[in-house]
């Protein structure tokens, strides 16, 4: 028992460690629109470190057992290899970056067969979160597509330039091909998702058809935001308990000032009250 405590604790301290290097930053493409570039690569397939750290991600997504922020999670950790074999390609490293790859795709299909399961049994309320569950995170994989072809355009190009063979050039190729298939194969299965839920919120709350688009513009709305610019729900609550405070502290500092005002009142009563007496 204390060996499987003391693993543990090392895993989760490791996933910390991995989870504080992952982050996303946001950069303006030329065009002007918001794009999000890949999560921090970590701990990279030629690393003795990258078992643990998969090891980890297995750990998480045992214990989640929503299907939807599962799902989430299985997407999030394909970008990581993702990430990872963009790595492994910059530094010539073909093996390590074709391994990532097939880490990639298992990832993705594990995610289409979690959106299968997504529980669309119930009213109408339950059924319409089913389909904001769905459409975010259709958005989640568009962004990651998205993602995948800039980074195929930016090695190729540097390894063309470069001094990679054409053979290796080929194979990288190769590599980038299937994990753009395996993208838009996952895509299609949250599509036809996406479909058959929506029928059946049509059926259940007798929407129009313009009115189911309204609701579905509405949640891509706020995925789309969410994934482009990395906020999440603790910076909203840093935010609100931060101006909380300070909403105390003024409300403090409002007291303080009453209470002074009301002991300078009596002190002049009282004055005026001796002042009288002599």
């Amino acid at each position: 028992m204390k060996t499987i405590a003391i693993l543990m604790t090392a895993l989760i301290a490791f996933g910390m460690m991995v989870s504080l290097t992952a982050a996303e930053d946001v950069v303006i493409s030329d065009s002007g629109e918001v794009e999000a570039e890949l999560v921090d690569a970590g701990v990279t397939p030629d690393s003795p470190l990258h078992g643990l750290e998969k090891a980890m991600e297995r750990l998480n997504l045992a214990f989640t057992f929503d299907k939807a922020n599962k799902a989430k999670k299985t997407l999030e950790y394909a970008e990581e290899r993702l990430s990872e074999m963009n790595e492994m390609a910059e530094e010539g490293n073909v093996e390590a970056a074709e391994e990532a790859q097939e880490e990639h795709d298992e990832l993705l299909n594990e995610t289409a067969e979690l959106i299968e399961e997504i529980e669309t049994d119930g009213d109408a309320n339950d059924t319409e979160d089913a389909l904001e569950e769905v459409v975010a995170l259709k958005v989640q994989a568009e962004t990651h597509s998205e993602k995948v072809a800039r980074v195929k355009n930016t090695i190729l190009a540097r390894m063309a330039a470069g001094n990679m063979s054409e053979e290796q050039l080929a194979h990288l190729t190769e590599v980038f091909n299937k994990i753009i298939a395996k993208s838009q194969e996952m895509e299609l299965k949250m599509e036809q998702k996406r479909e058959n839920v929506r029928t059946k919120l049509k059926v259940l709350s007798n929407q129009t058809e313009d009115e189911l688009d309204d609701v579905e513009e509405g949640f891509k709305i706020k995925y789309k935001e969410k994934y482009q610019s990395g906020d999440d729900n603790e910076t909203e609550v840093e935010v609100e308990v931060e101006v909380e405070d300070e909403s105390d502290v003024e409300d403090e500092d409002e007291d303080e000032l009453e209470n002074e005002t009301e002991v300078e009142d009596e002190s002049e009563d009282d004055s005026h009250g001796n002042g009288m007496n002599n």
